[in-house]
């Protein structure tokens, strides 16, 4: 089956369950208080398409996530991790120029591939 193919049958595959499994990581809740109480900016880099963002922000939001950027793969031309092109635009955006001022948090091992690569 051609990559393209297989590609297209995840994209519908995981529209059927997006939705129904958008909750938050246990501690996140507490990671966004604290957060919001010591006037610290947060941003989500993700592996999913902006689309698939786009269905569960909302849901995000009402559990108390809601980030001031969310930045895809598909706004670094396609470059996602563990290359560090994601959190470097959310830096950008947060007009942040020193990484040593970011915490990256992620469940994956490309999260943490992607918060050892030099900006």
């Amino acid at each position: 089956m051609p990559l393209k193919k297989i590609y297209a049958q995840f994209q519908l595959e995981i529209n059927k369950v997006l939705v129904a499994t958008a909750d938050l990581k246990p501690g996140v809740t507490d990671l966004v208080r604290f957060a919001n109480s010591h006037h610290i900016q947060l941003a989500t880099t993700t592996g999913y398409t902006q689309a698939m963002l786009d269905q569960i922000l909302p849901l995000a939001a009402e559990q108390g996530y809601n980030p001031a950027y969310n930045i895809t793969s598909e706004q670094t031309n396609h470059v996602g991790r563990p290359k560090s092109d994601m959190v470097d635009l959310a830096m950008k955006k947060m007009e942040i120029s020193d990484p040593t001022h970011v915490i990256k948090v992620g469940d994956t091992v490309n999260d943490v591939l992607e918060a050892k690569m030099p900006a």
